[in-house]
């Protein structure tokens, strides 16, 4: 995956989690230390608008709602099934309206959490992303 990808990933991974935080708490995804927070490049925004207001409609973009049970698993759907379903759709305009267009929750969160049902960091689940890639939900 290029650099530019990554980024660009990391930034809307980062906005689909601080919209699921609160959920997030009770369901798997594990907290780093202050000390990793504050070594974490941060994202700074530009003037840039969207038509003349801070608005933007992506549900185009995004795949249906999802269920992770009662597994903690939520960082797999943050990253793979919402980032990486989403990402992919805009890069290559289309909707992911397919299981073929969704990106498994379960290859990454199986890969990164231990072998133990006990949640992940998002840190792993993107690094998982970068080196090894991704697999739609019927693989």
């Amino acid at each position: 995956m290029p650099q530019s990808h990554f980024k660009r990933l990391l930034v809307i991974a980062a906005i689909v989690l601080t919209v699921a935080v609160p959920v997030m708490a009770q369901h798997g995804a594990r907290s780093i230390s202050e000390q990793e927070y504050e070594q974490l490049p941060k994202w700074r925004p530009t003037e840039r608008r969207v038509g003349s207001s801070y608005r933007a409609d992506l549900r185009r973009f995004l795949p249906h709602v999802g269920d992770q049970y009662p597994q903690n698993s939520c960082v797999g759907w943050a990253v793979a099934y919402a980032t990486k379903s989403y990402q992919e759709a805009r890069d290559q305009n289309w909707r992911p309206d397919s299981d073929k267009r969704i990106f498994s929750p379960a290859f990454i969160y199986n890969q990164i959490n231990g072998g133990q049902d006990r949640g992940s960091f998002v840190r792993d689940a993107l690094q998982l992303l970068k080196t090894t890639g991704r697999a739609t939900l019927p693989t």
